[in-house]
């Protein structure tokens, strides 16, 4: 299989880890997948945390560098993300890699996915983790990142992930995925099974919902591109206990709103 396709054996994610608590978080939650290097993205998300309704943390589950290209600006948002929640996407996951070309980007993409695609995906992380090398960062810290992070949020219990259940850069919270009677009802198994009422998760670079008898699958693409159709602006995910006057979708789960808003940063 060729890089950018293939699926590590090391992003399986271990049942047990979906065993342990689910700790309390007393504060509303922005969820941020696929920042993608963007600072722009950043600066408006940290202003939108200032003007939201209620206390908001913030929380990167995974691939927050990609156009970062630059030793300077990949710093930069580390520095700024360090004091945040964070888990690996394949992006950090693969900078940590060393002497495996077969993986490129990690991305794992499905065969639906072009070849062209996958190729510019494989050369943009292969320049991202040749300017990593050259300039010395160190990225040793990924390794302290996790696969998952959980919470209970207003008693609401949530599971955070970067692709799926079973994988990390795995694609079975994709549009074309929940479509699928299946997977819809693996999925409410797998989350009636361990008392989860919500999944928030990215890497697919488009958005879905999922909503179940008594869960919500919330994918929102990506927080640092465009994912709608005519919009440049990316998405977050939401949860607080007041509802948010610009949210574009917003879910009502045992007082606590589930919602997805807009990352409108500056593009000038």
């Amino acid at each position: 299989m060729r890089p950018g396709r293939l699926c590590p054996s090391d992003y399986a994610i271990e049942e047990k880890v979906y065993e342990k608590d689910f700790p309390d978080h007393d504060k509303g939650l922005y969820i941020i997948g696929g920042l993608y290097g963007n600072p722009y993205a950043l600066d408006e998300i940290e202003a939108m945390q200032v003007r939201d309704p209620e206390p908001v943390s913030l929380c990167f589950n995974g691939d927050t560098h990609w156009f970062d290209c630059d030793p300077d600006l990949f710093q930069d948002l580390e520095e700024r993300l360090n004091c945040h929640y964070r888990s690996l996407g394949n992006v950090e996951a693969e900078l940590l890699r060393t002497g495996d070309q077969e993986i490129g980007c990690g991305c794992a993409y499905p065969s639906s996915t072009s070849d062209a695609a996958v190729s510019r995906s494989n050369a943009i992380h292969k320049r991202l983790k040749e300017m990593v090398r050259e300039s010395q960062i160190p990225v040793d810290s990924f390794q302290n990142l996790g696969k998952v992070q959980v919470f209970t949020v207003y008693g609401l219990r949530l599971l955070v992930l970067h692709g799926d259940e079973k994988f990390l850069a795995g694609w079975g919270c994709s549009a074309e995925s929940l479509q699928e009677p299946g997977r819809q009802q693996e999925l409410e198994a797998f989350m009636e099974s361990y008392q989860i009422d919500v999944i928030a998760c990215t890497h697919t670079c488009s958005q879905v919902i999922y909503e179940g008898k008594a869960t919500l699958v919330i994918n929102n693409g990506s927080a640092g591109m465009g994912t709608l159709a005519g919009d440049p602006a990316g998405l977050i995910i939401r949860l607080g206990q007041v509802a948010h006057p610009d949210a574009i979708y917003s879910k009502k789960m045992n007082h606590v709103y589930v919602e997805l808003l807009r990352v409108a940063y500056d593009l000038d």
